[in-house]
């Protein structure tokens, strides 16, 4: 699978199961890329502030993906 195919299932999974949660709180989310199995993210709005986005909502995002996606994807907030 290519970079791009890996984005765009990364973006199918944010948009079904997590950025509506995000917005409600007033925040959101954007892919800046993948490296292997690294998917780097970064937050926008309320969220880029808020103190659980390094911890709880970063576990919950990365859980998610290697949920619907891979077992072997990470995720960091850059």
């Amino acid at each position: 699978m290519s970079d791009e195919e890996k984005i765009n299932a990364i973006e199918m999974v944010l948009n079904r199961s997590i950025r509506t949660n995000l917005t409600q709180d007033g925040g959101g989310v954007e892919v800046k890329g993948i490296e292997e199995n690294n998917v780097k993210i970064h937050y926008q709005d309320a969220c880029g502030s808020c103190p659980t986005s390094t911890t709880g909502t970063l576990q919950y995002i990365q859980t998610q993906l290697k949920q619907q996606l891979h077992q072997d994807l990470t995720v960091q907030s850059i």
